[in-house]
């Protein structure tokens, strides 16, 4: 098929043939041309969007060090101070734990001392009780009150770590951490201090009764005649030097006391000191006298006590009749040997109660009152003579009864 006529065929137009860019840079008179490709323009503007990026991201990369530099300065900080605070817990741990354990072994500490305190309190009860009781054999009495009773057990603890303190009734926690544990120590401290000075105040008292009685016997001795070695001893109680010692040494010194008690005790119930008749009236002193038969000055070698026909007559002192009958003047008498040089006559009796070669104690009847041989009515004639010499009985009678209730 051919075109229409009129319109003429134009050839194809061949490409644009693109031409390089011209750079024309002048300076004075001096002119130069460069020939700037597209390709150039196209490495450049890449190399400038490369380098822009570049820049951003370097920025970018610093900033971002920046901040992470300062967060982890942030984190250090705060690690640090948490680790300051878990140290400063370590240590608080540490003191309390080692506070507990101070407190632990004060406690311990303690109760070891108040344990071996008890064991002396109960070591000085048992020298304490075995000096009363010697007290007591004598003759001493002893109020229970000044004498405590020793503890049965030692303060000890018990499974659960409590004290078991005999002075105070049932178990006590004293563990560290108590409230009570401060009063309690000092409430058991305060109750042996008491026991201490309940066991130095029994001794003071057996010191001074020992003391009393020795003094008091002693006394009657000297009286009519008689200073025994054993009287030689008797003196007041001992004051120690060092007060730590002062309970042993007054113990030591109560018995020592009680050892010359118990001699001067059996020396003196080896004396006629005890009363011939229950009830003494004297109608005739010893000496000189105007005889009743006579009435002429005469010497009196005994004492006189009215008494009722029949009255009962005792032994003075232990001894051996050497004489029972019938004696001249004396009409019926009992003569008894006390040892020592003394002897003792019982006359003008209704009768007699015992034989010569009789052995007999104090308080033994040995007749009962009469008016026999010469004699102006019912009464005893007493008659006290030391190595056959007659003494006047009176003085023994008299010390007799000051010491009486000591001599039982």
């Amino acid at each position: 098929m051919s075109r229409a006529k009129g319109h003429g065929h134009r050839p194809p137009r061949a490409a644009a043939r693109k031409e390089p860019h011209h750079l024309i840079i002048a300076r004075g008179e001096r002119i130069r041309s460069y020939t700037i490709r597209p390709k150039l323009i196209l490495t450049l503007c890449a190399l400038g969007l490369v380098l822009a990026v570049g820049s951003v991201g370097a920025a970018g990369y610093y900033y971002l060090q920046g901040q992470s530099d300062t967060a982890l300065a942030h984190q250090g900080e705060i690690r640090a101070t948490y680790e300051a605070e878990i140290a400063e817990l370590h240590r608080q741990l540490d003191s309390v734990v080692s506070r507990s354990l101070v407190e632990q072994h004060s406690v311990d500490q303690q109760i070891s001392e108040l344990v071996a305190r008890q064991n002396v309190l109960n070591e000085r009860q048992q020298l304490l009780t075995g000096v009363a009781t010697d007290a007591i054999r004598v003759g001493i009495e002893v109020l229970p009150a000044l004498v405590p009773a020793p503890t049965a057990n030692p303060l000890r603890l018990d499974g659960e770590g409590r004290v078991l303190d005999p002075l105070i009734t049932g178990a006590i926690d004293i563990a560290p951490g108590s409230i009570d544990v401060d009063a309690t120590i000092a409430s058991i401290e305060a109750a042996m201090t008491a026991l201490e000075a309940d066991q130095e105040a029994a001794v003071a008292t057996l010191a001074e009764a020992v003391t009393e009685h020795n003094g008091r016997v002693a006394n009657a001795l000297e009286s009519i005649g008689y200073d025994p070695d054993v009287a030689s001893n008797v003196g007041g109680p001992f004051v120690p030097l060092d007060p730590a010692e002062a309970f042993h040494d007054n113990l030591a010194y109560v018995a020592g006391e009680l050892e010359t008690f118990a001699s001067l005790q059996a020396y003196a119930r080896d004396l006629p000191l005890a009363q011939p008749l229950a009830n003494l009236q004297i109608t005739s002193n010893f000496g000189r006298r105007r005889d009743p038969f006579l009435g002429q000055v005469a010497t009196h070698t005994g004492v006189d006590f009215g008494a009722v026909t029949g009255t009962i007559i005792r032994a003075t002192a232990p001894g051996r009749v050497v004489s029972a009958g019938t004696n001249g003047g004396y009409g019926r008498m009992v003569e008894i040997d006390h040892g020592n040089g003394l002897t003792t006559r019982y006359a003008h009796m209704s009768s007699i109660a015992v034989r010569v070669g009789d052995v007999i104690e104090t308080g033994t009847m040995v007749g009962r009152a009469g008016s026999t041989g010469r004699s102006t009515g019912p009464h005893l004639h007493y008659e006290i003579r030391r190595n056959g010499q007659a003494i006047d009985p009176l003085p023994f009678v008299r010390a007799g009864q000051q010491i009486s209730s000591i001599l039982r």
